[in-house]
């Protein structure tokens, strides 16, 4: 965890060096004045001084003072943070947390926590939190944390997680995890954002509501840019059958999502993208583009692609007709745990379509289906046993 410290001019020359004040309406020559005594005073080894100046410098250059030695900072704050000032401690704390100096962190971040110093409260939470220089607790996480800022997004998010999970001194809580999960959420937290995404579109702890789902995806989806949450949007969008009611359809931005998320080389959406041109759902059908996306997907073993693929083999779509190949293809996907594999490869030998009829053959291909719970599956095996005993009856 990295921070870096954006301090106005002013708070610099009010916090960082406390034995002068500059009033911001003075001339400028007055203030070059200023800045000369500052600088000669550093020349002479004050140390408030050469803080000053290179502080000043570094915030003009670079809008924050990452240009200033972190040494020089800890020369001036840590007698001040061992004589017990608050504002030093958190200063000490965060110069060692941005060196990954982390027990060194926690020590002096604790300190500026119990002597109040509101911008602690974070820092200190979340290293008992994720267990970082300090012992793993979750109950002075959830204290330190509590105490935060009202707003910040990111204690809250970890009161969410803490919530969510529990063990460690708290109690786990789904609705306190879903409270800072909606607060962090709605202050911009991403993390936040998936969380009740996946809360309101699975009805944990609260009613299915597939609108909020996806609005809280598509905020996160924007500051992630990540291609994985593209194709989950895009599924949104697009609305497949018609099974997510409440949502905002847009079909022209869902496949623009999902192929976006195809090219990105998300397995789930190569597989939908090519779902969509080998059914003509949404896109012009387009035998070349489904072989294109499945096979991307099948060559990632991706189990839904490989029925797509023996389909188009077993019936010559785009490619030569070829049932070895497209047995081939049901085998491993059925192997791989999909369902419809099973059920093609049963249709195969129940039917006979180009290898001898086996309806042994077929019912063991059904059955596993059955098994995994395809209704398709029960529905053959059901016919088929009833046809048995229909044929010992007579």
């Amino acid at each position: 965890m990295k921070v870096k410290w954006i301090i106005g001019v002013a708070v610099v020359v009010l916090v960082i060096w406390g034995w002068v004040r500059v009033q911001a309406k003075k001339e400028q020559r007055e203030f070059d004045q200023f800045m000369q005594d500052a600088e000669r005073r550093a020349t002479f080894g004050d140390k408030n001084a050469e803080l000053f100046v290179k502080m000043l410098a570094s915030y003009a250059k670079n809008g924050d003072i990452s240009g200033v030695d972190s040494n020089l900072i800890l020369e001036v704050y840590l007698p001040k943070a061992e004589a017990g000032n608050a504002e030093a401690e958190y200063f000490v704390g965060m110069i060692y947390f941005d060196r990954d100096e982390i027990k060194k962190a926690a020590h002096w971040l604790e300190l500026a926590a119990e002597h109040g110093y509101k911008k602690a409260y974070y820092y200190i939470g979340s290293l008992y939190f994720a267990g970082l220089g300090v012992e793993r607790d979750y109950k002075k996480a959830e204290n330190y944390l509590l105490k935060a800022d009202q707003g910040n997004a990111m204690a809250e998010a970890i009161l969410m997680k803490l919530y969510d999970a529990g063990g460690y001194g708290v109690q786990q809580d789904k609705g306190k995890a879903l409270y800072w999960g909606e607060k962090s959420a709605d202050n911009g937290n991403a993390q936040a954002q998936l969380y009740m995404s996946a809360a309101y579109r699975d009805g944990i702890g609260v009613e299915v509501d597939y609108g909020k789902a996806q609005k809280y995806l598509e905020l996160a989806a924007v500051q992630l840019d990540d291609p994985v949450w593209w194709c989950e949007l895009g599924t949104y969008y697009l609305n497949i059958e018609g099974s997510t009611p409440g949502v905002i359809v847009d079909k022209e931005k869902g496949y623009k999502l999902v192929k976006q998320s195809a090219e990105a080389g998300v397995v789930g959406a190569q597989v939908i993208l090519a779902g969509m041109y080998f059914q003509g759902n949404y896109v012009e059908q387009n035998f070349k583009e489904a072989y294109k996306w499945a096979k991307l997907a099948v060559d990632q073993g991706y189990s839904s692609a490989f029925v797509i693929l023996g389909v188009m083999y077993e019936n010559g779509l785009y490619v030569d007709k070829d049932l070895d190949k497209a047995i081939e293809y049901y085998k491993i996907g059925a192997e791989k745990g999909d369902l419809r594999n099973l059920g093609m490869l049963g249709k195969i030998y129940e039917q006979g379509r180009g290898v001898d009829k086996d309806l042994e053959r077929a019912k063991y291909y059904y059955n596993k289906g059955a098994e995994l719970g395809d209704d398709g599956c029960k529905e053959r095996l059901s016919i088929l046993s009833a046809d048995d005993e229909s044929m010992d009856a007579k």
